[in-house]
C-alpha cells in the first residue's frame, strides 16, 4: 500500500513543472492600414506577401541571380547551420528525461598486510535523474522554443538576401541607365563644344561661351567616369551577396522595362504576426525565456537520482561470468540547496527579468513592423506620381534646350541661357532614372515588410515547376 502511494506522488510530482506557461502578450494592432492604398487595392484576407519571390521578380536575369544566392551566400549557410546546431542541443537537452546505461568491466587488487584480494568485475550500470520539478522539461522546451527561433531567423535571412539581391540589381540597372545618360549628354557637349569653337575662331562669339562650353563637356566626362567607378562598386557588392569573388554581373531586362506588380494588397496589419519571420523569431525567444524560469525554479527544490548495478564479479576470471559470481546494488540519492549565497533565488530574479524584458522586445519588433510597412505602403503609392511628375520635367526641360539654343544661335540670348538648359536637363534625366530605382525598391521593401515569401517553398533556391 504505502508503494503504491509513493508510486502515485512520484507520478502526480512528475507532472508538475514549476515556471510560467507561455502564452502571446497582447500587443495592439490596428484593424486596417492607415494609408489608402491597402484600403483601396482588394479584399483585407489577400496580401501581396502570398505571392513567391519567383513571382515578385519576373526578370529571369534576376531571377537566376537569387538562385544563386540562396545556393552560395556565406551568411544563409551558416543561417543554416546554426539550425543544425539547434537541433543537436535540444536532443542533448531531452537526452536527461532518459536513463543512462553504462557497461564497464575492471580489476583490483588491494592488499592489507599480509591479505591479498583480487576482484574481477563486469556489469551494466544505470542511473535516472528524476525530473519531479520540470527542470529538463522546460529546459527541452525553451530549446525547442530556440529552435524555431532559430529556424524563423534562417527564413528571414533568407527573406533579407532575396530583398538584397534585388535592391542591389536594381541599384545596379539604374546606375546603367545614369551612366548611359551621362556619356549621350556628354557627346551632346561635346558637339556643341566644337560648335562654340567654330562660332569663336570665326569671331562669331567671345572666347567665354568657348571655355564655358568646355567646362560643360568636362562636367559631363566627370560624372562618367563616377558612374563607372558606381556601376563597379555595386557589381562587387552584388558579387559578394552572390557568393563569389567580385566581378562583372550578367544584366537582364533595362531599368525602364522592369515590370511592376498590377496589385500590392496587403491583408490585415495582425496578419504579420504570423507572417514576418522576425516577429515570429522574436515570439519564439520570448517563449524561450518564459520556460528558462521554470527551469530556474526547479533549480530550488531536491535533485532525486536513482542509480543501480546489474553484473558479475569474481576473484578469478573462470568465475566473473558464473552464476555464483552475480552481483548487483541499487541506490537513491537527495540533494537539496540549504545555502548558497541567495545565488538560486538571484537566478529566478534574473530569468524573470529577462522574460520581461522579451515581452517588451517583442512588442517593439511588432510596433517597428507596423511602421515599416505602413512606410513601405505610402512609398508605392505615391512612386508612379513622382516617376511621372520627373519624366514630364525631362520633356519640359528639352524643349526649353531646344528653344534656348535656337535663340543663341539666332544672336537673341547669352549662352549662360543655354549653359542653364542642359544642365537642368542632365539634373532632371538622372532625376527620372532615380525615381524609376526608388519605385522598383519600392515593391521590394513592401514585399520584405509583408514578410513576403513566408510559406515554406518559397524560401527553396529552385521554385516549383
Amino acid at each position: 500500500m504505502r508503494a503504491r502511494h509513493l508510486i502515485t506522488l512520484l507520478l502526480a510530482l512528475g507532472a508538475c513543472k514549476l515556471g510560467p506557461n507561455y502564452e502571446r502578450p497582447e500587443v495592439p494592432t490596428p484593424e486596417t492600414w492607415n494609408d489608402s492604398l491597402a484600403r483601396d487595392t482588394a479584399p483585407p484576407d489577400t496580401t501581396f506577401a502570398d505571392l513567391p519571390w519567383w513571382r515578385v521578380f519576373q526578370d529571369t536575369t534576376l531571377q537566376q541571380l537569387v538562385r544563386t544566392a540562396l545556393e552560395q551566400n556565406p551568411d544563409l549557410q551558416i543561417a543554416a547551420e546554426r539550425v543544425t546546431e539547434a537541433e543537436a542541443r535540444l536532443r542533448i537537452t531531452r537526452a536527461e528525461l532518459y536513463p543512462w546505461l553504462n557497461a564497464g568491466a575492471g580489476a583490483n587488487r588491494d592488499e592489507f598486510g599480509d591479505l591479498t584480494s583480487d576482484v574481477i568485475s563486469a556489469g551494466v550500470g544505470a542511473s535516472w535523474q528524476l525530473d519531479l520539478f520540470g527542470r529538463v522539461r522546460r529546459a527541452s522546451e525553451r530549446d525547442r522554443a530556440l529552435l524555431l527561433a532559430t529556424d524563423e531567423a534562417r527564413r528571414g535571412v533568407v527573406l533579407a538576401l532575396v530583398s538584397a539581391v534585388a535592391t542591389a540589381y536594381v541599384e545596379v540597372r539604374t546606375s546603367d541607365l545614369q551612366l548611359e545618360i551621362a556619356r549621350r549628354t556628354a557627346e551632346s557637349r561635346r558637339q556643341y563644344m566644337d560648335l562654340a569653337k567654330q562660332r569663336f575662331d570665326g569671331g562669331v562669339t567671345s572666347e567665354i561661351d568657348y571655355r564655358q562650353a568646355q567646362t560643360q563637356y568636362e562636367e559631363a566626362r566627370t560624372a562618367v567616369i563616377n558612374l563607372q567607378e558606381q556601376v563597379a562598386r555595386q557589381e562587387n557588392a552584388l558579387s559578394v551577396l552572390l557568393g563569389r569573388a567580385p566581378g562583372v554581373v550578367p544584366r537582364g531586362r533595362t531599368l525602364e522595362t522592369q515590370p511592376l506588380p498590377a496589385s500590392v494588397p496587403a491583408g490585415l496589419p495582425s496578419a504579420l504576426l504570423e507572417r514576418r519571420p522576425d516577429l515570429r523569431a522574436a515570439e519564439a525567444s520570448l517563449h524561450a525565456v518564459t520556460a528558462d524560469v521554470g527551469v530556474a525554479k526547479a533549480l530550488l527544490f531536491p535533485n532525486i537520482s536513482l542509480t543501480g548495478f546489474l553484473g558479475f564479479a569474481s576473484r578469478e576470471l573462470t568465475g566473473v561470468f558464473s552464476g555464483e559470481g552475480s552481483a548487483w546494488g541499487a541506490g537513491a540519492s537527495l540533494v537539496q540547496p540549504l545555502f548558497e549565497g541567495g545565488r538560486l533565488r538571484a537566478n529566478v530574479k534574473v530569468s524573470e527579468s529577462r522574460m520581461r524584458q522579451g515581452v517588451s522586445a517583442y512588442r517593439g519588433a511588432v510596433l517597428r513592423a507596423l511602421q515599416e510597412t505602413e512606410n513601405a505602403l505610402v512609398a508605392v503609392r505615391l512612386a508612379g506620381d513622382r516617376t511621372a511628375s520627373l519624366d514630364s520635367q525631362v520633356v519640359y526641360n528639352t524643349i526649353t534646350l531646344r528653344l534656348a539654343e535656337t535663340r543663341y544661335e539666332g544672336g537673341v540670348a547669352p549662352f549662360l541661357e543655354v549653359l542653364d538648359a542642359q544642365r537642368s536637363l542632365f539634373n532632371s534625366e538622372l532625376s527620372a532614372a532615380d525615381s524609376r530605382r526608388q519605385r522598383l525598391l519600392a515593391y521590394v521593401n513592401l514585399y520584405r515588410a509583408l514578410g513576403g515569401g513566408w510559406q515554406q517553398d518559397s524560401t527553396s533556391a529552385t521554385p516549383p515547376q
